[in-house]
């Protein structure tokens, strides 16, 4: 089953970006779509958020879970981060 992941970015503010995980497209639609088309106000993580008050919606289509794709990415980078105290 996909999942959906949201990334909403606003046009001004301290905290710029929304987020929303693992939503199945029943969620996505009722949720976000169906409120940013009728141009209604909606709940997006702990945001509120007014469509007028949008710059981007970014959504990803995945098979994997959030917290899988969050693993993965923070193994990566725990396998380039350099190493400190070694000599060359």
């Amino acid at each position: 089953m996909p999942y959906y992941h949201v990334a909403i970015a606003k046009k001004e503010g301290e905290n710029r970006y929304a987020f929303q995980f693992d939503m199945t497209k029943e969620q996505l639609e009722r949720e976000i779509v169906g409120p940013f088309k009728k141009q209604q106000p909606f709940m997006v993580g702990k945001f509120y958020l007014q469509p007028s008050d949008i710059e981007t919606i970014k959504i990803s289509e995945t098979e994997d879970k959030a917290k899988e794709v969050l693993q993965k990415t923070k193994k990566k980078r725990l396998l380039q981060k350099p190493r400190q105290g070694s000599s060359a």
